[in-house]
């Protein structure tokens, strides 16, 4: 049997299932149905209910150079017994949390809420009277805090930087603020010598750009102010170039002389448009001392820039190793 038959034959069962059905009966339940259903409700809205209902706490400007003294409040219990209707239209209603102002109770010297502005907290947020709340839990929210110590410490950046091409960081970039301060005991603050933003990478940047970075806080007992800085990354953009520059030899002593082969090497570098014409080959320096050929059983030397204008970047040296040659005069 094909899937279109089987779509027929079942098609068909239920129009023939509807058609049989005595509707006057079914019609007759539902109406009796929906009167029972108003019934108990209109005895469960006059009924005294008893209801447990959940208030999450949100404590606000709470100042960053102070602490808790005892971990906080963040969610109240409270049973409450009312008629049917009150629990109905408080359960629906919208229950925002209590709100706690930190600084309110600070500058007031409050080190606890509790009792009559408790319940009248309760009563707020559940619209129903002082007289039904029958019990709550915690009995307060203790609010005592200490002073913290502070300490100021340097800001370093945790990420990738990549930048289009023929762009280039131009400088070290720039972090604002280049400081955080630290609140905590003086325990918490012993060990803390930087904070790091957290890992980013920024891909790909060929323009000058500001970037928003969070600040890592790996421990929920100290605070940090400011909480994110911003990674200022300027950008240039730049150009290959390359000078031919002759390799000295240092401290060679009397009646000696060193053969160099090749005599020179090529420097390629990375340097701004604004900086290309203002370096000349001999703004570098290839040095080597006669003491580096001291036992050199291979008769080749490493070769390095030891001098080289600010401006110019990504340096490289071809080749990077000469042949030697002493020869006695």
């Amino acid at each position: 049997m094909n899937l279109g038959t089987s779509k027929k034959k079942y098609l068909s069962k239920t129009i023939d299932y509807i058609s049989k059905t005595n509707w006057k009966h079914v019609s007759l339940f539902l109406v009796f149905l929906i009167i029972s259903f108003t019934y108990w409700m209109l005895l469960f809205t006059e009924k005294d209910v008893r209801h447990a209902f959940q208030l999450p706490v949100i404590y606000t400007n709470k100042p960053l150079d102070v602490a808790f003294d005892t971990p906080l409040t963040d969610t109240f219990t409270i049973n409450v017994e009312s008629k049917g209707a009150n629990i109905i239209k408080s359960t629906f209603s919208n229950k925002p949390s209590i709100i706690i102002d930190v600084q309110k109770y600070y500058d007031e010297n409050i080190t606890e809420i509790q009792g009559e502005e408790l319940k009248a907290m309760f009563k707020e947020k559940l619209n129903i009277d002082v007289s039904e709340i029958k019990s709550y839990y915690p009995v307060s929210i203790p609010l005592k805090i200490s002073k913290l110590q502070q300490k100021e410490v340097d800001i370093i950046f945790d990420g990738e930087i990549t930048t289009a091409q023929n762009n280039l960081v131009a400088e070290p970039f720039v972090i604002t603020p280049s400081k955080v301060t630290v609140y905590g005991s003086a325990r918490q603050l012993e060990n803390i010598s930087y904070v790091s933003t957290e890992f980013t990478e920024i891909k790909e940047i060929s323009k000058t750009s500001t970037f928003n970075v969070a600040l890592v806080n790996s421990n929920d007992e100290i605070t940090l102010d400011p909480t994110s800085v911003e990674i200022e990354v300027p950008i240039l953009v730049y150009t290959e170039r390359t000078v031919e520059v002759p390799i000295n030899v240092t401290n060679i002593p009397d009646g000696r002389d060193i053969k160099l082969f090749p005599s020179q090497a090529t420097i390629s570098f990375s340097v701004t448009l604004e900086d290309y014409k203002r370096i000349s080959p001999e703004d570098f320096v290839i040095e080597l001392n006669y003491r580096d050929f001291y036992d050199n059983k291979n008769a080749r030397v490493n070769l390095e820039v030891t001098s080289s204008p600010s401006s110019a970047r990504n340096i490289t040296i071809s080749p990077n190793t000469v042949e030697f040659l002493i020869e006695k005069r």
